[in-house]
């Protein structure tokens, strides 16, 4: 956690990044999205001893994290840490998901040793090593939603034409139909 460090932000024109170096040595750098309202961000904060990563509640961009000894690598790119990857240290249970195509939104990768910064997730990078704190649950994924009484789901299979109800849904929430066709 000393001697010299490089941060290299992404150049994406829909990319905002902020560095502020006021409160030396301590640092902080924002990485924001170009957007009306709220925007996603990623925001590294460094003081000496300690680095920490902070992904916004969008998770637009996870960010990779590999530590190695005392050097924290991270990139949006995980093929830019393939210099510091195994393929012998694969995760089987994350390998076997991706094979059978049942992937699911988690900070789990294919490495060992390689960490999602999922959104809302800090990561603390320290002389003890990297610790991922993940937040609770969003409440809007606890459970799944009611299906709405005039809506058959199985309209949406391949093959059967969906009703004039199901097509109209996304567009106006209480679904008007006039003569069996949307409104």
């Amino acid at each position: 956690m000393s001697g010299a460090s490089w941060i290299k932000p992404a150049r994406v024109s829909a990319l905002a990044a902020v560095f502020d170096d006021n409160r030396a040595p301590c640092i902080s750098l924002t990485v924001r999205e170009y957007k009306q309202g709220e925007a996603d961000f990623v925001a590294l904060a460094m003081k000496p001893g300690e680095a920490r990563l902070t992904a916004g509640v969008f998770g637009t961009a996870p960010l990779y994290l590999v530590p190695v000894g005392a050097v924290l690598y991270a990139s949006w790119d995980l093929a830019e840490l393939h210099p510091r990857l195994r393929a012998d240290r694969l995760v089987p249970r994350t390998v076997a998901r991706t094979l059978t195509r049942q992937h699911r939104y988690t900070a789990d990768t294919l490495f060992e040793g390689v960490y999602r910064l999922t959104e809302r997730a800090t990561a603390v990078f320290t002389s003890s090593g990297l610790v991922m704190q993940y937040p609770e649950p969003a409440e809007h994924v606890l459970a799944p939603r009611a299906l709405r009484p005039d809506v058959d789901p199985l309209d949406a299979r391949p093959g059967r034409r969906p009703s004039a109800c199901l097509l109209t849904a996304r567009r106006n929430r209480d679904c008007p139909v006039e003569g069996g066709q949307p409104a």
